[in-house]
């Protein structure tokens, strides 16, 4: 009889397949070991990580603290110098469309407001100058006495507003009836214009247009006395 072969040496190959077919066998996952130990490693790398993350959002938030902090000190310090005011929040106001005058909601031409009727603008007669001789409304009239002595009379120059000749008599005929005097005699009388236009009126005439304009009151130059034995009246005639 032939004698049994000698059982072969085992060899690291042979090792391995024999470990594998062991744990086939007895039903469980052949290098198990190993996976675990890299899913341990995978979520320990995560967790560091993470951590790293927490710590960096930490730092971030610290920076950005301290540049808000940077920026304040910064606006305060431009605001007290004058140099730059922080900008103010403005609103623009929105424009009102204007209404055209042309024509009035209905379509009809604008007229005077409502229960507020236009005034109208005084329009003043042209001015009229003349020689006016008066006379006292009674010789024995202490007022006339203080005023023009013995003088049986005097002349002036008169302006008044008028629309003509007649006009102008009358108003310096009742401007003179509130004295001691009234109008005897009425001479050149004509309009201011037409005066100018033939010879220059001089600054006191000038001055008394100025204080007619002003108070529109007739208004007089100065008074001329002439001794009783050379006046002749004709006011009755």
């Amino acid at each position: 009889m032939m004698a049994k072969s000698a059982a072969k040496a085992p060899t690291p190959h042979n090792r391995n397949e024999a470990a594998t077919k062991t744990g086939t066998s007895r039903g469980r996952r052949v290098a198990s070991g190993t996976r675990r130990g890299s899913t341990a490693n995978l979520a320990q790398a995560l967790a560091d990580r993470a951590e790293a993350l927490i710590r960096e959002n930490v730092l971030l938030k610290a920076r950005v603290r301290d540049l808000k902090s940077w920026l304040k000190e910064v606006e305060m310090a431009l605001g007290s110098d004058g140099t730059e005011a922080p900008p103010s929040v403005t609103k623009k106001a929105k424009p009102v469309p204007r209404r055209s005058r042309s024509t009035s909601p209905a379509g009809r031409p604008p007229g005077p407001r409502a229960g507020r009727p236009r005034r109208p603008v005084p329009v003043r007669p042209p001015v009229w100058i003349g020689l006016v001789e008066v006379e006292p409304k009674s010789a024995a009239n202490p007022i006339w006495k203080e005023d023009f002595g013995d003088a049986a009379g005097a002349f002036t120059t008169a302006v008044a507003f008028a629309d003509s000749a007649e006009k102008f008599r009358e108003a310096v005929t009742s401007a003179l009836s509130e004295g001691t005097r009234r109008p005897a005699v009425f001479e050149d009388v004509e309009p201011l214009e037409s005066r100018r236009a033939t010879e220059p009126v001089g600054e006191a005439i000038e001055g008394l247009v100025s204080e007619l304009e002003r108070s529109a009151n007739p208004q007089f130059g100065t008074f001329y006395l002439f001794p009783g034995e050379e006046h002749e009246s004709d006011a009755e005639t």
